[in-house]
C-alpha cells in the first residue's frame, strides 16, 4: 500500500508542476489605449461665421445710407467757407471742435454748438406756409464777456431769438479768472425796461449790434452744417474699416 500512495503522490506532484509551467506561459492580455481624434467644433465655427457675416451686413447698410446722405448733401448743399473775421473780431474755430470764439480787444463772444437749440424754421413766423418753412433753424446760446484793464469782467449769458434777435438773459460781474458756476447771475428778464435797454446800447457800442449778431446766426449755422458734414465722412469712414 506504502508504494502504492507514494506512486500517486508522485503523479500528482508532476501533474501540477505542468500545469504551473503552462500558465506561466500564458502571454497576458494587452489592453490597447483608446484613440480618440479631436474633431474641430463645427458647430462654433459655423456660429462664428454667421456672426460675421450678420455684422458685415449691418455695416455694409449702414455704410450705403451714409454714403447717400453725403451725396445728398453734395449735391444739394453748399459747403460753407468759414469766415476768420468779421467787423474787426477774429474768429477762432476748429472743424470738430464745438467752440466758437469771437474776439475783439476786451470783448469776447463764446457760442458752444452743442449748447444751441434747433427750431423749426415755421415756428419763427407764424404766418409763413408750411410749404415756405425751410426747415429747422439754429438758435445760438452765447456767453458775452467784456474785461477791463483791471481785470473786472462784464458777463451776460444770452441768445438769439426770431430770426437775429438779441435775448439777454442773465448778468454778472466778476474780478478776473473766476468760476462762473460759483459767481451770482441776476435774472434779467426781471430788470427795468430802460435798464434793459440801457445794456443793449453798451454791447452796441463794444461792436455787438444788430449786425454783428445777424453775422453770427448765420455763420452758426454755416458751422454746424460743416460739423454735420465732417461727422457723416468720419463715421462713414470708422465703420468701413
Amino acid at each position: 500500500l506504502q508504494p502504492a500512495m507514494a506512486s500517486f503522490a508522485s503523479r500528482l506532484l508532476a501533474t501540477c508542476a505542468r500545469t504551473a509551467v503552462r500558465s506561466l506561459s500564458i502571454a497576458p492580455a494587452v489592453v490597447r489605449p483608446t484613440k480618440f481624434v479631436l474633431q474641430p467644433i463645427r458647430m462654433l465655427q459655423t456660429s462664428s461665421s454667421l456672426f460675421a457675416r450678420g455684422s458685415n451686413n449691418k455695416s455694409s447698410a449702414l455704410v450705403k445710407a451714409l454714403e447717400a446722405e453725403i451725396a445728398d448733401e453734395e449735391t444739394n448743399g453748399t459747403a460753407p467757407a468759414l469766415a476768420t473775421e468779421f467787423n474787426g473780431f477774429q474768429i477762432e474755430q476748429t472743424l470738430g471742435n464745438s467752440v466758437v470764439k469771437f474776439s475783439k480787444g476786451g470783448v469776447k463772444v463764446t457760442v458752444n454748438l452743442n449748447d444751441c437749440a434747433m427750431e423749426d424754421s415755421a415756428d419763427l413766423d407764424s404766418d409763413q406756409d408750411e410749404e415756405d418753412s425751410s426747415g429747422p433753424a439754429l438758435m445760438p446760446n452765447f456767453l458775452i464777456e467784456i474785461t477791463k484793464p483791471g481785470g473786472d469782467v462784464l458777463v451776460i449769458d444770452a441768445g438769439i431769438v426770431g430770426e437775429s434777435d438779441l435775448e439777454m438773459r442773465r448778468v454778472s460781474m466778476r474780478k478776473g479768472a473766476t468760476d462762473d458756476s460759483l459767481q451770482y447771475f441776476s435774472d434779467m428778464g426781471f430788470l427795468d425796461e430802460e435798464l434793459y435797454n440801457g445794456f443793449t446800447e453798451y454791447l452796441s457800442a463794444q461792436g455787438l449790434d444788430t449786425e454783428f449778431f445777424e453775422f453770427l446766426a448765420g455763420y452758426m449755422e454755416d458751422k454746424e452744417y460743416a460739423e454735420y458734414l465732417n461727422l457723416l465722412k468720419a463715421t462713414k469712414s470708422f465703420v468701413s474699416n
